[in-house]
């Protein structure tokens, strides 16, 4: 009896792993074959004033789903980098989740980080620049399942001091 019980075991632990990692993460909720439209509000204004500052400040950040349904977050928002923090228009960014909100939803708590990375300096070759770099990284992920995943992405960045400096750019 003991034997057939070992083997039982064995039979359906990976059944209970997989069934658990199940579960997608924030940002798998955002993998679309087409570019997405995404909007993040915080205040820009005193983010890139301060582009030694290495402090989260509060954000909100919002998608449409799959299904169309709007989704929407309470997160944290940092400049990241070192160089671009300080000679770029609008710096690379890091976006952080509460644990717990992503738990509520259904999503994998593990994975509540996301980096945001856009144009340096608003003009083209910077454009084209963010475009060239997620080409990149997309063919990388058809070389290597260990790359980074990325996602095409249009932000609508809504600046909270200053409504009127709302801009809508690429990146991803």
């Amino acid at each position: 009896m003991k034997p057939m019980s070992f083997w039982l075991l064995l039979f359906f632990i990976p059944i209970f792993a997989t069934a658990q990692d199940s579960k997608l993460s924030i940002f798998e909720s955002l993998q679309f074959q087409e570019v997405i439209d995404i909007t993040l509000e915080t205040s820009f204004q005193s983010m890139i004033a301060n582009p030694a500052n290495e402090e989260y400040q509060a954000a909100t950040f919002s998608y449409q789903d799959a299904d169309g349904n709007k989704m929407k977050w309470n997160a944290q928002v940092k400049q990241r980098g070192k160089y671009r923090r300080r000679i770029c228009e609008m710096p690379p960014l890091k976006l952080k989740f509460a644990k717990a909100d992503l738990e509520a939803k259904g999503l994998k708590k593990g994975y509540n980080e996301m980096k945001v990375v856009t144009y340096c300096v608003d003009d083209p070759t910077s454009k084209e620049t963010v475009i060239k770099e997620y080409l990149i990284y997309k063919m990388y992920n058809e070389l290597s399942d260990q790359s980074f995943r990325v996602q095409l992405v249009r932000i609508n960045y809504v600046d909270t001091q200053d409504p009127n400096k709302n801009q809508n750019i690429l990146g991803f």
